[in-house]
């Protein structure tokens, strides 16, 4: 897991695409809607739960007084025993926030949820909730076909909102088909504040840290 504070000096090179497949490019309403709404006076922290696309942290320093950690949860969590308990494999694939660590404004899990059950999306929700100021926002995919990649993509922000889609090969497996109705109630702490159902399958979610009550 890594920092990067908001200058673009900091950020890593963006690995390379795929060579042998033209990538795919696609409007986001929720990121679209994400980014009209995000107006800090404060420093803005973000967690990004992807592979690090150094692009992607120039976009964000860019605009705005930004500190970007990078946790890629799917390749950590491939590390975890596949019988461990879903709090505790989160837990170890997300380590623990220092101390004095100011809470989370912004959380990135692109297409993380396609490959999580549900009590794994349910601890990973707890997880951040801990983690999370009141109001912060989680953007999210979920693609609403039979067969998802076989393994989880990267996404490149270009300057006009649009996400390049990275994904690798052409080899898929079953998907998940996780429903609004399942999302919502599977992510405690949190509400689903829009979603936006695409063109070519994807539904984007931009879920919202409740309230303490």
């Amino acid at each position: 897991m890594s920092w990067f504070r908001g200058s673009r000096s900091a950020a890593p090179a963006a690995a390379p695409p795929d060579e042998t497949a033209e990538p795919e490019v696609h409007p986001s309403l929720a990121l679209a809607a994400l980014l009209a709404e995000l107006r800090p006076e404060r420093t803005l922290r973000l967690l990004d739960l992807g592979p690090a696309v150094g692009a992607n942290i120039a976009f964000w320093s860019e605009r705005l007084p930004c500190s970007v950690q990078v946790a890629d949860l799917h390749r950590s969590l491939a590390e975890v025993p596949a019988e461990t308990d879903p709090e505790v494999a989160v837990r170890a694939a997300l380590p623990e926030p220092r101390p004095d660590e100011p809470p989370i404004d912004l959380v990135l899990a692109w297409d993380l949820l396609d490959y999580l059950d549900r009590d794994r999306i349910r601890a990973l929700a707890v997880a951040l909730a801990a983690r999370c100021r009141p109001g912060a926002r989680w953007f999210a995919m979920v693609r609403i076909g039979k067969e998802i990649p076989r393994e989880p993509g990267s996404y490149l922000i270009r300057p006009d909102g649009s996400l390049v889609y990275r994904l690798e090969g052409a080899h898929t497996r079953p998907g998940p088909r996780h429903r609004p109705s399942e999302i919502e109630a599977a992510t405690p702490g949190f509400s689903t504040d829009r979603n936006f159902l695409l063109r070519h399958g994807v539904q984007e979610y931009l879920l919202v840290r409740d309230a303490p009550e």
